[in-house]
């Protein structure tokens, strides 16, 4: 007579809890999953591991009933299910090891044509002030200094040294960024990097039957902080002039940067 209902999920429970443990004892001690699968599929073996379980369960059978093949339904359920997690695992595994690659590669292509001058100074805070810094970095006087392109920190000083009757004026265009400026810099790099590291994963991935959403096995907070670890100031001074077109001039004091064109 069948066990009851009740009986089976007793019996259940108890093989399952029984079974758990003799296979978390094998993967300790450096079985595989796919080891076991084997293993267990011949019967002389079967019969050893009724023996490795203490017949868990077997109490709630009568002699007519067929406790092997109860227990071998479990088993194999079991193992499937073991087997998901080791593949689950090493499929996640595989993606966050192609993330560290990709990050260990993007500091060489960090002046990639992705990012353009209008994406760099994007949300920047601009301001005139800077005229008196750079006055004193060219040695020159601060009427001799227009705000060309604030947008981009550009500016314009004249030199009359070319030409005392000031007819003949040469002009040199100058941009200066503050080390905050360029922070915010970095914060658009960046933020253009982790968008780009997650638009190159596919929603999802099935393999052998294992349907894996790797978006959500990955964290966007741990990610950003790795990218803002490689990405570093001589990075971005390097990226504005690639963007620019200027050629890097100095640092001046302690906070400003300063790159030129022309003469």
């Amino acid at each position: 007579m069948p066990i009851t209902r009740e009986l089976d999920k007793q019996a259940r429970e108890d093989i399952h809890k029984a079974i758990d443990s003799i296979i978390d004892r094998y993967l300790s001690e450096g079985v595989t999953i796919y080891d076991l699968q084997r293993y267990f599929k011949m019967e002389k073996s079967f019969k050893t591991f009724l023996s490795d379980i203490n017949y868990a369960g077997r109490r709630y059978f009568g002699d007519d009933e067929d406790y092997p093949s109860f227990v071998k339904k479990i088993l194999k359920k079991i193992i499937l299910d073991k087997t998901s997690e080791v593949e689950t695992k090493s499929l996640s595994e595989n993606i966050i090891k192609r993330f560290d690659q990709f990050l260990n590669e993007a500091a060489v292509v960090l002046d990639n044509d992705e990012i353009t001058a209008e994406y760099l100074f994007n949300d920047m805070e601009y301001s005139e002030d800077d005229k008196d810094i750079l006055a004193d970095y060219f040695k020159t006087k601060e009427e001799y200094i227009d705000s060309k392109e604030p947008k981009y920190c550009v500016y314009s000083i004249t030199d009359f040294q070319a030409d005392v009757l000031k007819n003949n004026r040469v002009a040199l265009d100058v941009m200066i960024l503050s080390e905050h400026q360029l922070d915010k810099m970095k914060e658009n790099v960046v933020k253009k990097m982790v968008s780009g590291v997650f638009s190159q994963i596919p929603e999802q991935i099935d393999y052998m039957g294992i349907r894996v959403k790797p978006h959500s096995m990955m964290d966007k907070a741990k990610l950003k902080e790795d990218v803002e670890k490689l990405v570093g100031i001589q990075q971005i001074l390097n990226l504005v002039t690639k963007v620019s077109g200027y050629s890097f001039a100095d640092k001046f004091g302690e906070d400003y940067y300063i790159w030129k064109k022309g003469k």
